[in-house]
């Protein structure tokens, strides 16, 4: 929201076939309303010194408030002096690492910045100005359309979130815009920010100037956030189909790929020998990933020492006192392709349109061959491709970019309770289960890996079993609680907790088993002569843009979304 862009709404009802030039229809100022094909940013917005809907023109307006005395307060380019609350969106994460341009604040103050008030909190503010924006696209869509349209026609918002924000952000963004009246929280869609400007640049690639395979790096620079994500061209018909390369977050990712070829290049040149071993992988490619390939510059000509621990001297294979020396020429072709995929940059936002930034970019790149490029109406490119994304998740017949699947920055996990195996599980954390009559022990069910693309067409499905007692007509609730853990080293997540932090947990799951009628339960009785209910459900995880949505289902019912509450 650092200089909300020219803001688009998506009109449910208009999301029919863009009518002829002949059949549009005249709205009350005169103007013609166009098909729903037709984006139209609001760029007028009030200023000091107009009261009306008309003061400014700009497709931006800026993300700031003030507050008088008596608790009224003033948005955007109303505030002509005075000090004012800036940044305030970027308070609804708590996580520092994704506050950056909150640190640089300190750093770069803002003489015109004012603190939150005692009283204030950031969901309060954001509520504040989110319902000052909504007020303003109401009036400005009783000017553009005819009142009876206007009034019958359901108005559906699409907010964006920068690709850094966390679990816990999202949902406070989506409960401050449910507050301030942009419709229930439950039903807004929340778009990654850099994956909106990447399905708006995307699509305005000119045809047969990509192809299947393409990389693209997509680079959002606004005003407040610079995010990075890159996409791979996967289907080009019927419609651009594209899939993550990597999670916009994690640079040691993105190297990944490099460390993946190195790894299948060393198998193949030393996988022969019989003293191979892949335990000397763990070594080798520490080296690679620490000093060899940061240190190289595409010179054919040199030579680098890789540790293979125990391999024995052997000219046959090029190594000595248990070093492999890895040829110039052979680094060269475990880079190239790599860095061949990326075709170009594809340049948005605000402060994407910056001549010096382009240059800099153009000057850091160009040696490698990649264009840079710059997308039209790369200002208001984030919220051109929300709106192209709230059309398609209405209606599959609006896609026009399709993102086949993402990556993540954590693997995310549930626990759940297994039978004890003394084969597999420590013995201190089995448990008496009085239900099952049996040892059990809690172990971690990882359902997403960050290695792994998800497709939000294909959503997980998470089956459960819970024993709850008889002896009452409606059954409680039980929480499920989701972890994410980073995995830095990128070995493996952990079946149980061994060490803290070592694991985060992301939210809790209310799961309503009221909703299923105890008659038609199945019932077992446990050794102690107990009574209890089989409870047999399924959570669906979707991955959006944004976030990880949850259903209860059982059997091929859905009873909606599970209420979480993010920690």
């Amino acid at each position: 929201m650092d200089g909300l862009d020219g803001t688009q709404v998506e009109h449910s009802k208009a999301k029919t076939k863009t009518p002829a030039p002949s059949a549009r229809k005249q709205a009350r100022n005169g103007s013609e309303v166009d098909g729903p094909k037709s984006q139209r940013p609001i760029d007028q917005w009030p200023d000091a010194t107009s009261s009306g809907i008309q003061g400014r023109s700009s497709d931006k307006v800026p993300t700031e408030i003030q507050y008088a005395a008596d608790g009224s307060f003033k948005w955007g380019f109303e505030i002509s002096e005075g000090e004012r609350s800036k940044w305030f969106n970027l308070l609804l994460d708590p996580d520092s690492s994704s506050n950056i341009d909150i640190g640089q604040a300190k750093y770069y103050a803002d003489p015109q910045a004012a603190p939150p008030g005692y009283n204030q909190e950031p969901e309060d503010i954001v509520k504040d100005y989110l319902s000052a924006l909504r007020r303003h696209i109401q009036a400005v869509l009783y000017q553009m359309l005819p009142q009876s349209v206007a009034l019958s026609t359901p108005v559906k918002y699409v907010l964006t979130v920068p690709a850094m924000w966390s679990d816990i952000a999202i949902d406070r963004t989506r409960r401050c815009a449910e507050l301030a009246g942009m419709g229930a929280s439950t039903s807004l869609n929340i778009v990654s920010e850099p994956e909106a400007a990447a399905i708006w640049a995307l699509q305005e690639v000119p045809p047969g100037s990509i192809e299947i395979g393409d990389s693209f790096i997509v680079c959002d620079a606004g005003g407040g956030t610079v995010d990075l994500i890159s996409y791979k061209v996967t289907g080009l018909k019927p419609i651009l189909r594209v899939t993550m390369v990597v999670p916009g977050k994690g640079k040691k990712c993105g190297s990944s790929f490099l460390n993946r070829r190195f790894e299948e290049f060393l198998k193949a040149k030393l996988g022969g020998h019989p003293s191979w071993h892949e335990d000397m992988l763990e070594e080798a490619s520490n080296r690679f990933d620490g000093v060899t390939k940061r240190c190289y510059n595409g010179s054919k000509t040199s030579h680098y020492q890789i540790p293979v621990p125990t391999f024995p001297d052997s000219p046959t294979y090029n190594v000595r006192r248990a070093r492999y020396t890895l040829k110039g020429a052979d680094l060269y072709d475990i880079f190239e392709p790599v860095i061949q995929d990326v075709l170009a940059v594809l340049l948005v936002g605000g402060f994407g349109e910056n001549r010096y930034l382009y240059k800099r970019i153009q000057q850091a790149i160009a040696p490698e061959g990649i264009e840079v490029l710059k997308s039209p109406y790369g200002w208001t490119a984030v919220v051109r491709g929300a709106l192209i994304k709230g059309l398609a998740d209405h209606n599959p017949k609006n896609t026009e970019v399709n993102v086949a699947g993402r990556y993540t920055s954590f693997h995310y996990e549930t626990e759940s309770a297994k039978v004890w195996d003394k084969k597999v599980h420590e013995e201190d954390k089995r448990f008496w289960s009085a239900a099952n009559s049996r040892w059990e022990v809690n172990t971690y069910d990882w359902f997403v890996l960050k290695a792994e693309a998800v497709s939000e067409k294909k959503p997980i499905r998470l089956p459960y079993h819970s024993e709850c007692l008889a002896n009452k007509r409606k059954l409680d609730p039980i929480t499920i609680t989701i972890v994410k853990c980073a995995d830095v080293d990128e070995t493996r997540p952990p079946l149980f907790v061994r060490a803290e932090g070592e694991v985060t947990p992301v939210a809790h799951l209310e799961v309503p088993l009221s909703l299923f009628p105890t008659k038609n339960l199945k019932k077992r009785q446990s050794e102690d002569g107990q009574e209890w209910f089989i409870v047999d459900f399924t959570l669906k995880v979707t991955r959006t843009s944004s976030e990880f949505r949850y259903d209860l289902m059982r059997g091929n019912k859905s009873y909606g979304r599970v209420p979480a509450e993010f920690v």
